[in-house]
């Protein structure tokens, strides 16, 4: 039977070093927060509906398709 090796054991770090971590890193604000953030947000839905309501109009009365409901 081969010698079996022991698996390594990962470096866990203590809580307290966590913390100190934790505190060097910037926190930004949430861009949804901001007016900027909020305007692109909204513009994304905007250009997201429009869009929608072209692909459509161009489904139902750009293509010469044949109509089974009446």
């Amino acid at each position: 039977m081969p010698e079996q090796t022991p698996t390594p054991v990962p470096w866990t770090l203590p809580s307290s070093s966590l913390l100190v971590v934790g505190c060097r890193r910037k926190k930004t604000p949430d861009p949804l927060q901001t007016a900027e953030g909020w305007e692109k947000f909204t513009g994304g839905f905007f250009f997201g509906g429009i869009s929608g309501v072209i692909w459509a109009y161009f489904l139902l009365y750009g293509l010469n398709l044949p109509c089974y409901v009446k």
